[in-house]
């Protein structure tokens, strides 16, 4: 009974612990949603995590694409001279303004020469015309756009106002690596707003990859570009994947627990039996919800599993209960069979006769288990025994060893 309570408690302490971990695991900002195309990887990731998604049409991405670019910048005391640009973009959009002050002027050489297309917002007042010879220029109508498209040099496309750019007026908000030459991966959100834009680009560079948590955030915009996701992007079904997680886990131990106490006290090396299964079963529960975990309402493959699992260990359970059963059956016949032996040397034991050596070797070599077909012989000779006299020993002695030969004789032709 005291084992049992140790085992009740332990499994009582894991259950408890495996409730905090799928909390933990779980958790979330409950108004989640990720924004994105259908024909994206981000789809398919929130699809799979149980995450609310936002379809965003081909006619509405550019409204949240960003291609975000890193220019070097000179503050003059009416705005800011972009002297450099160091990214691999051929398309660039230059930004109205950064950190609240506004792009005045480009300087000569600041754009390297694979740039073939250039956006310039009404800010921009002062440009080395030589410079964009071959530079498509986009701008919109105003007086700064139309003395541009004056000039015969220049490639110059005026836009209409359904024409959409994304002006940049902060710092980008996120730590990167360059990675296999041409790709970024994002390492880190330094902002603090709940909603998140990811670029598609920096600097020319394709963001490919998020490694950083989402925890807090209400949305989060994710481009096509991005093919892997290895962050802690929550779902809003938090509650409901909480719940589940939690009924099959409490499931899964009562099943462990009344296993467990329906079997009566059996040998050590039985326990051993039933408690490794029921560990292993338990394992296989765990691991169904926390590693090959899919959403509940779309893949009946979670619930099946567990269904299998259960099963299993119920049908593993009661085999290992039958044999343990039958084993004590069975040991309480070979205890209740090998009296005979044991009787023969307590009458031999109030005797101190020479002669009756004989009879404690042969007993010693006989078999232990007896059968019906010899119960008369046997009582005979425990009959035999209790009547030696020192005048009738040698007599006994001789009958004893004749009918012990002829038990043992029978003992092995019925085996």
């Amino acid at each position: 009974m005291k084992n049992k309570r140790i085992i009740l408690i332990i499994g009582f302490i894991i259950s408890f612990l495996s409730f905090i971990f799928a909390f933990l695991y779980y958790k979330s900002n409950n108004s989640l949603i990720i924004y994105t195309s259908k024909d994206s990887y981000a789809y398919q990731y929130a699809k799979k995590n149980m995450i609310n998604t936002y379809d965003v049409s081909d006619s509405h991405y550019k409204y949240f694409h960003r291609l975000w670019e890193d220019f070097k910048f000179n503050e003059e005391s009416n705005g800011l001279v972009i002297t450099k640009y160091e990214g691999i973009s051929e398309e660039l959009i230059i930004p109205t303004e950064y950190n609240n002050k506004k792009i005045i002027e480009i300087k000569k050489d600041a754009l390297p020469s694979n740039v073939k297309k250039i956006f310039l917002p009404e800010s921009v007042e002062t440009i080395d015309a030589d410079d964009y010879e071959n530079i498509e220029i986009l701008c919109y109508r105003g007086k700064k756009c139309e003395e541009l498209k004056s000039n015969k040099k220049l490639k110059v496309k005026i836009l209409d106002d359904v024409d959409r750019y994304i002006l940049y007026e902060d710092k980008l908000e996120f730590t990167y690596n360059i990675i296999n030459g041409n790709e970024i991966e994002l390492t880190n959100y330094l902002g603090d707003s709940e909603t998140i834009i990811i670029p598609e680009t920096i600097n020319g560079y394709k963001v490919t990859s998020i490694l950083f948590d989402g925890e807090g955030t209400t949305s989060i915009f994710i481009p096509k570009t991005v093919n892997n996701i290895d962050a802690n992007i929550t779902s809003k079904l938090f509650n409901k994947c909480f719940i589940i997680s939690c009924i099959i886990i409490l499931l899964s131990f009562i099943i462990y627990f009344t296993t467990i106490l329906l079997i009566k006290t059996f040998e050590l090396i039985d326990k051993v039996y039933i408690y490794s299964s029921s560990t292993i079963y338990l394992f296989v529960i765990s691991y169904i919800i926390f590693v090959l975990r899919s959403n509940p309402f779309e893949y009946k493959k979670y619930f099946i599993y567990s269904i299998i699992a259960t099963i299993i260990y119920l049908i593993t359970s009661y085999i290992l209960n039958v044999i343990i059963k039958n084993n004590k059956k069975y040991d309480n016949e070979i205890k209740s069979k090998d009296t005979f032996i044991k009787d023969v040397k307590l009458i031999l034991q109030d005797y101190d006769f020479n002669e009756l050596k004989e009879i404690e070797e042969m007993i010693k070599y006989s078999d232990p288990v007896s059968i019906n077909d010899v119960k008369e012989i046997e009582i005979q000779i425990k009959n035999e025994l209790k009547n030696i006299t020192q005048e009738n020993i040698q007599e006994k002695v001789n009958t004893v060893k004749k009918l012990i030969k002829k038990r043992n004789k029978i003992i092995i032709n019925s085996k």
